[in-house]
């Protein structure tokens, strides 16, 4: 049986109308994947800087630990405050542990009046 045009002609709209609905799928479906990779970029720079940090404050804990309670020495008010700060800060950023045992021992060293960057020398 032989097709009319009618027909051929519904036929092919039904065929373009479809390829257009899947182009678009996969338009928004690219769309998508690059919008996750993206986001996915962020995440891992953004813990990444947040290790960095962690790395840093847990650095300055052991530099105060070493300078003053591992030394004997005592500690400006100063100095006890801003290990205080910066324990605060490593620990909001997941922290823990070895930072954790350097701020309690720091927090429980010996306090002296004299400036922070006082520099121990001959009187």
């Amino acid at each position: 049986m032989p097709i009319d045009l009618s027909d051929a002609i519904i036929v092919a709209l039904i065929n373009s109308a479809a390829l257009i609905w899947v182009g678009w799928l996969q338009y928004r479906q690219n769309k998508e994947l690059k919008a996750q990779r993206q986001t996915q970029a962020q995440d891992d720079r953004q813990k990444a800087m947040e290790q960095g940090m962690r790395a840093l404050m847990k650095g300055e804990l052991v530099a105060i630990h070493e300078r003053f309670v591992q030394a004997g020495r005592p500690m400006p008010v100063e100095i006890k405050d801003e290990a205080d700060q910066v324990y605060d800060a490593y620990h909001a950023l997941g922290g823990n542990g070895t930072g954790t045992e350097l701020h309690r021992q720091i927090m429980v060293a010996n306090v002296s009046d004299d400036h922070p960057y006082h520099q121990e020398g001959p009187a």
